[in-house]
């Protein structure tokens, strides 16, 4: 890993990060969080030149040279959870990793639609408008 990696960008002094190198976090390829993109539960390790998260597995390997967009800490229960329904989330169509969390932790269900389970702050792909 380079020593940029490792601290956070100066071209992004002013973002908020929402975990820090070390934390224990559910992380996607991309914000909506769909089950058919890269998500995984692991260690943030550090930050790229862009701003994505780095994160590793339990022997510090990488999971995905880009980063991950966005992340959020878990606790250990959380984590086992998740990883528990890897096999039933992974590569399927169907509800988004951050609202399978949301249903581990019982709440925030009113932040995602009902009909496609994803949040309604525009990552939704129901046609609302009728």
């Amino acid at each position: 890993m380079s020593e940029k990696e490792d601290t956070k960008p100066d071209s992004d002094s002013l973002r908020c990060y929402a975990a820090e190198v070390g934390d224990y976090v559910l992380a996607t390829k991309y914000s909506d969080g769909d089950p058919c993109d890269h998500f995984y539960v692991g260690f943030v390790s550090g930050y790229t030149h862009h701003g994505r998260y780095m994160i590793v597995d339990n022997e510090g390997n990488n999971q995905r040279g880009n980063g991950f967009r966005r992340v959020e800490k878990l606790t250990d229960n959380e984590g086992r959870q998740l990883v528990g329904l890897m096999s039933s989330i992974g590569d399927r169509r169907g509800p988004s990793v951050w609202w399978h969390l949301s249903n581990i932790r019982g709440v925030g269900q009113d932040a995602f639609c009902q009909a496609c389970k994803y949040e309604k702050d525009g990552a939704c792909r129901c046609d609302t408008s009728a």
